[in-house]
């Protein structure tokens, strides 16, 4: 199992979306992230799990 922590830019590349989405979406509370002084890392684990979510409410809702 890994803990990967991923930069703000790294979460966007994999969820192919921009920077400003990225930062709004774990600004809103809806990716778990870590502040490391002024820098924000989003473990990678808790990026999928919120891909997860969000696909499977895309799902129930679609």
């Amino acid at each position: 199992m890994t803990h990967e922590l991923l930069t703000v830019m790294e979460a966007a590349a994999l969820m192919r979306t921009g920077r400003d989405t990225t930062y709004g979406l774990v600004r809103e509370g809806k990716i778990p992230h870590v502040r490391l002084g002024k820098q924000i890392r989003i473990p990678r684990t808790a990026l999928i799990s919120f891909l997860e979510r969000e696909a499977e409410s895309a799902v129930s809702h679609g």
